[in-house]
């Protein structure tokens, strides 16, 4: 039943905006790894949005330097909030919050998550990347 919905949703034929097909992979990826989260960096909150509305059972971890979006990403269901600082570089700014997610227990060393975020950084609409990675 899981699949159907999804496949009403995105229908092979659809174009879509690169935001939205990428929050949509993020989903069917965290799946098919059995990822233990989706982290999606986000400036406005509407990637966390747009990977929410597939209702992936992962939770979604939002790191944000936006204290409005922050707050505004708390009422989404399945969406936690991390407040993060302004950081300009992509590598840094993955490894900065796999450490905020391993010591806050979100996962464990060794699992799995999905990893979604926009090249160049801090621009709104920019979501251009997927990775999974396995936290160390």
């Amino acid at each position: 039943m899981e699949s159907e919905f999804l496949s009403s949703l995105f229908d092979r034929d659809a174009v879509v905006p690169i935001p939205e097909a990428v929050a949509h992979a993020a989903c069917h990826l965290a799946k098919s790894c059995d990822a233990a989260a989706i982290i999606t960096f986000t400036q406005t909150g509407r990637t966390a949005r747009l990977v929410a509305k597939y209702r992936p059972r992962q939770v979604i971890l939002a790191p944000t330097p936006s204290r409005e979006t922050y707050r505004r990403l708390a009422i989404i269901r399945g969406v936690v909030p991390l407040k993060t600082e302004n950081i300009r570089d992509t590598e840094a700014m993955i490894q900065s919050v796999f450490k905020t997610v391993l010591a806050s227990g979100w996962a464990k060393k060794g699992e799995k998550v999905v990893v979604t975020s926009g090249t160049p950084i801090g621009v709104k609409g920019s979501t251009n990347l997927i990775q999974a990675e396995i936290l160390h």
